[in-house]
């Protein structure tokens, strides 16, 4: 195994307890007629307190968050300003087109399946060494207690062990996520 683990080899373990991650998947600018809802997944091309531009196949759209908008970015966990957001980062969006743009009531990074199976532990059970690279076995900024999440990452986790979840690449430095379910 490693001892020493570079940025873009680590995926970062978030376990999750029973919460919901509100990530919107859906067909790049699908308009439900009935609700006047709008779903689309892009790329940020831009994002700022005011809102983030979003970039689909077939258009790039101004989305701006409404009041109590559900957010979640790949890096940070739950987030309350689309300034959280970054370029290059692929998110899903839920919400109601207005002549400022779409007003979302949901934005979120798209997470992909990944599952690794654990070769092997370092000496202090802080890094797995797996099928998928190296995953750094700590706990992001997500709903729970530091002690709910050290209990987490300690629980179970070792040889042969296949770690099954989401994951996310951070377009900005490269740096992998795994979002898991505890």
């Amino acid at each position: 195994m490693r001892s020493r683990v570079s940025r873009r080899d680590v995926l970062k373990v978030v376990a999750i307890t029973g919460t919901a991650v509100p990530i919107v998947i859906g067909s790049a600018g699908r308009a439900d007629a009935d609700s006047g809802t709008t779903v689309l997944v892009g790329t940020v091309e831009s994002a700022g307190t005011n809102g983030v531009v979003v970039r689909t196949p077939s258009e790039t759209v101004k989305v701006l968050a409404a009041e109590g908008a559900r957010m979640y970015s790949g890096a940070d966990g739950e987030v309350t300003s689309t300034a959280e957001f970054h370029v290059g980062d692929r998110v899903g969006v839920e919400g109601t087109r207005t002549p400022q743009g779409l007003l979302a009531t949901a934005v979120g990074s798209v997470f992909t399946p990944i599952e690794a199976q654990v070769t092997g532990l370092s000496a202090d059970g802080s890094v797995a060494d797996t099928s998928a690279g190296p995953i750094l076995l700590t706990a992001g900024r997500l709903p729970g207690t530091a002690e709910q999440r050290r209990r987490q990452r300690a629980a179970g986790v070792g040889p042969g062990t296949v770690i099954r979840g989401l994951g996310w690449t951070h377009p900005g430095t490269g740096q992998r996520y795994l979002l898991v379910r505890g």
